[in-house]
This record gives C-alpha cells, structure tokens and sequence, in this order.
C-alpha cells in the first residue's frame, strides 16, 4: 500500500530589522534602496539598509552621493524619496528637513493598502512544495496551486508535470474527509467545474491518479491548499493596483503581502518584475529563490541564487 508521506515543509525568510533600536517607535519600511544608505539609530548605532527594514522615530538616514531611499510610512501609507546627499531624521509623519523629501504619488485607495502592508509582520513568505510520490523521489513537483498556498478564485485551475507512459489523469478534490469533485482530462491543466464553488476561507486536498493506457492507476501527485478569505479576497483586488505599479516601493508593498498572505503564485509575479525594474535586484533574486523552491520550480531556483551572488 502507498504510504502518504509528508508534502509539505516550512520555510521562512526573516527579513533584516534594524537591530539596537532600543524602545524606539517603529515608524516607517524600507521599500527602495539604492546605493550607500546606512542608517544610525537614537542610541547611535549605525546598521546598513536592506528592503522592508523597520524605520525607527529618530533614526537618522545618511545616503552618500547618487543614493536613493524610499520609505512607506505605518501612519497612512505614504511613500517618501529621498534622493539628495545628506542626512535626514525620520519620525511619525514623515522625514526632516522636508527640503530632502520627495512625496511620491499615490492614490487614496493605494495609501490605504500600503499601510497595511507596512504595518504587517516583516516576513517575505512561507508555503510549502510537493513531492512525487511512489518513486520515493524527493524532487520537488511544480504543482498549481501550490502546495499550502492560498488562491484567490473559488473554482482553481490544477496543473502537474506530465507523467510518462499516462494516457490520461484524473484530479481529485476533497474537502473534510470527503471527495467533493472528480474530474479526467487527456492532459494537464484542469480546471474546477463543480455546480458549487469552493468555499472562501476552507482548506482543501486535492490528488492526480494517472491512468496508463492498460486503465492501471499510479497516484502521481498530492497536494494542498486554501481559499482566500472573503477579507483577503478583496484586500487582493485592493492591492492588485499596486501590483499593476512600474513602481519599485509599490511593487515592494505588493510583493510583501501577497507572501505573507499565502498566495505565492501572485508574489513570483510580482518579485519577477522587481528583478527587472529595482536599480539593486538582488534582495529580490534573493527572495524569488526561496519562492521558486516552495514551488517545486526547482530550476528557477537555481538561476535565481546564481543572480544573487550568493557563494
């Protein structure tokens, strides 16, 4: 009998807080970093910028020349550059002397989206990868969804990597206990098409059976996931506009919460054009390796450490 064995590990990126902060006030993220940008605390300790580093009332931000920093602000979300040489001190409304800030544009709506995410836990992500099973492999499997992942739409699209010698495959999904839809198809993809959709909020398995031309069944994939929140549902649609951004700090913003949301798929995508648009891709290569791995893109992994120079 095949065993089902665990599909699913846990890995999470804890992005660099500014440390010796003391019990100073967080007041601003990091969204934009270019250049030689170190940051000295009210205690006078100086720590190096990185992207979503917590902003402390009274740090002072020091850029060298050609340096540019933006900064998200918890109190509404606003965005500031500051793109001039100098020396600025950060507190609850904004950066001083304001002759240093440049206020980015942003909509009402926009702020309102940022600032959740500038006020959320500083993680880039966590989820989970698949793994064949039968052949005691433990390659990952580039499933969609993926494995312990959230999705937005209550009638999911499934995907899985072919299986040799199938001559079709039948998709399963269950949820509580019990199958609630069955589905062959010649080839992947498939997509849900039950009379009812999933339900928002509810965690579901689902498996591939792939059938060879003699009808033998091979179970070949197995998998997880969730379906958004009637809540994190229309945050997506709120912040699908920052998504839709050519810019680097609204991108940034995105990127954060559709990670820690669960929804990975969205935050590849997003990472993806940060690696193109960022002055300094490498934070963002640095984060789309650990999301290429949670999605059993095992390749993808690969070039994305080679492009972020990590030995």
């Amino acid at each position: 009998m095949l065993r089902r064995g665990k599909s699913l590990f846990f890995s999470v990126i804890a992005v660099l807080v500014g440390g010796g902060a003391g019990t100073s006030v967080p007041v601003a993220r990091l969204l934009e970093v270019k250049g030689t940008v170190t940051i000295t605390s009210s205690q006078g300790k100086d720590r190096a910028a990185a992207i979503f580093a917590t902003v402390y009332e009274s740090d002072r931000i020091s850029l060298a020349a050609d340096a540019i920093v933006t900064l998200g602000f918890r109190s509404d979300g606003h965005l500031e550059r500051l793109k001039t040489a100098g020396m600025a001190t950060a507190g609850q409304d904004g950066c001083e002397p304001r002759s240093l800030v440049e206020i980015l544009a942003v909509s009402p709506p926009q702020r309102t989206v940022a600032a959740k995410a500038i006020r959320g836990a500083s993680l880039i992500t966590q989820g989970g990868v698949a793994l064949m099973r039968g052949s005691g492999s433990k390659s990952p499997a580039p499933l969609v969804p993926i494995v312990d992942s959230t999705v937005i739409t209550d009638r999911p699209a499934f995907r899985w990597p072919a299986v040799p010698r199938a001559h079709a495959y039948t998709v399963i999904v269950s949820g509580g206990g019990n199958k609630i839809w069955t589905h062959t198809v010649d080839l992947p993809p498939a997509s849900y098409t039950a009379e009812r959709p999933l339900r928002p909020g509810l965690a579901y398995d689902w498996e591939v059976v792939a059938i060879g031309e003699d009808g033998t069944l091979r179970p070949a994939f197995e998998g997880r996931f969730r379906i958004a929140t009637s809540d994190q549902a229309a945050d997506a649609a709120a912040f699908r506009g920052l998504a839709e951004s050519t810019e680097v700090p609204l991108l940034t913003l995105a990127a954060q919460w559709y990670a820690r949301s669960g929804m990975i798929a969205e935050a590849i995508a997003v990472e993806e054009r940060l690696t193109q648009l960022a002055a300094d891709p490498v934070p963002f290569y640095v984060s789309l390796e650990e999301l290429y791995r949670l999605g059993g893109r095992r390749g993808d992994a690969e070039q994305a450490h080679r492009k972020a120079k990590r030995p």
